[in-house]
């Protein structure tokens, strides 16, 4: 049993927020206030809601991004839903996506066996714009992932150990080439399945300039 002494001279061990352990390249905090300067989303203020470090292996070799899942509530409208891709490149920089949630459904088995390269060739069609994709660099087989997802569950502004959620995550990335005001760009068609229940996710979205990014 330690001493009198010994409790009140031993040093407090410092207790650091997850979001300062974890691979998080923009920096940012769980609840941050975030705007993206672009004609579509400048005038609207969001919230960082939970960052998502994802990590695939190829070949041996460790692959990591993160997803900063960004929410913005208008009074007018419904919740706008975005996400900030990160993904580090060879010279040390890092490529970012912008991407607009663009629906989500329960685990479908058809809709699954049917992402298989060897049942699409590498490509998807969207109906709802009459848009075909491609697999990202004709990929032909899906990411699987091991996750850990952040999140500030009591609001404190400080993410505790468990408050991060270990989880799974299967992806398929497409993209089309599009013209958006006259300039040739490469639209992203993302594709996610979690590996706990199964449940889809799609994002659509481009690439965009990191400087875009700022918190407020």
């Amino acid at each position: 049993m330690p001493t009198l002494w010994e409790m009140l001279t031993k040093k407090k061990e410092k207790v650091i927020s997850q979001d300062e352990i974890f691979y998080n390249p923009l920096k940012l905090r769980i609840g941050n206030h975030i705007k993206v300067n672009n004609l579509d989303l400048g005038k609207l203020s969001f919230s960082l809601t939970n960052m998502r470090v994802v990590e695939r292996k190829i070949d041996g070799t460790a692959f990591r991004f993160v997803d900063y899942d960004i929410t913005a509530r208008p009074l007018d409208g419904d919740p706008v839903r975005q996400r900030i891709r990160v993904t580090p490149n060879a010279d040390g920089t890092f490529g970012v996506l912008l991407l607009k949630h663009f629906t989500g459904f329960a685990y479908d088995e058809a809709y699954h066996k049917g992402l298989a390269y060897e049942k699409n060739k590498g490509e998807t069609y969207e109906p709802d714009w009459d848009a075909t994709y491609w697999r990202v660099n004709d990929v032909q087989t899906e990411w699987n992932t091991e996750t850990n997802t952040l999140t500030d569950a009591n609001s404190d502004g400080f993410i505790s150990k468990d408050e991060v959620k270990n989880g799974k995550m299967t992806y398929w990335d497409f993209w089309r080439e599009t013209n958006v005001e006259g300039v040739k760009v490469l639209e992203f068609y993302n594709i996610e399945m979690n590996g706990d229940d199964g449940w889809f996710d799609i994002w659509v979205g481009q690439e965009i300039d990191p400087n875009r990014v700022e918190v407020i």
